[in-house]
């Protein structure tokens, strides 16, 4: 990855974790368990990230469950949001890999069709990027590397009269 890459990180809302902050408060006088609790759902969601590169999406959900995409390999995307999402602003973005198949959710973010859109966008762009660059390597020259300029050094010398049509003939041979 290169340094001028740029890189965003978008961590979920707190709201997306509202029910089981809601759970914690309520189990709280039960044997203090809602604390315990509370203590999980504070670090899965302190240690759930996205990282959003030129050319690849990084989603971490507590440190231990790890997912890097390329935005070349995205089939789709799309946002889902439920009764309580909606009503608190935060939805669900679903991105399809088209490698795998797989499903990947981006859960609790603000303004999710913002980040859908941009990620159209590049998916659309890095497509073009890779289709260009494969066309850029299907154009190779049909010859070595360095043998072309002696062979026009000899048709520059052949042209001037510097050399007989026999020498010429001989002289390229050696380039075949």
């Amino acid at each position: 990855m290169s340094d001028n890459q740029k890189k965003y990180t978008l961590r979920p809302s707190w709201k997306a974790f509202l029910p089981q902050y809601l759970l914690c408060i309520l189990l709280t006088p039960v044997f203090g368990i809602g604390l315990l609790f509370l203590v999980y759902v504070y670090s899965l969601h302190r240690n759930s990230f996205y990282q959003i590169s030129d050319h690849s999406i990084l989603i971490a959900r507590s440190g231990k469950e790890t997912h890097s995409i390329q935005i070349a390999e995205l089939d789709s995307t799309r946002v889902e949001r439920s009764w309580l999402d909606s009503k608190t602003g935060i939805g669900t973005l679903i991105i399809t890999s088209a490698r795998d198949a797989d499903e990947y959710r981006m859960v609790g973010l603000q303004d999710p069709e913002k980040l859908k859109s941009v990620l159209d966008t590049a998916i659309h762009f890095e497509r073009d990027r890779k289709e260009f660059s494969q066309e850029v390597q299907d154009h190779s020259p049909d010859y070595a590397p360095g043998t072309m300029d002696p062979l026009n050094e000899l048709v520059g010398m052949w042209q001037q009269g510097l050399i007989t049509d026999e020498e010429f003939e001989r002289e390229r041979k050696k380039f075949e």
